[in-house]
């Protein structure tokens, strides 16, 4: 397990290849979660910087189902 300092939560959506993360802007942003995923080997992007609010984040992560 990999703990990433600013991120609070993940939720991830497996068949709809997915991630919502829920961190904390003072300490990291949604481009660098984003660049964090495919340092792991996943691509990764970010569909909307907090269009969901309160500091919550959809990425996109294609072979998300490799990751169970």
């Amino acid at each position: 397990m990999c703990v990433l300092v600013g991120v609070k939560a993940v939720l991830v959506a497996l068949m709809a290849q997915k991630a919502e993360v829920k961190y904390d802007p003072a300490y990291i942003l949604p481009s660098q979660i984003a660049n964090h995923i495919t340092a792991i080997g996943y691509e990764a992007t970010v569909l909307d910087d907090e269009v969901l609010g309160q500091n919550t984040v959809e990425v996109h992560v294609s072979t998300l189902t490799d990751l169970v």
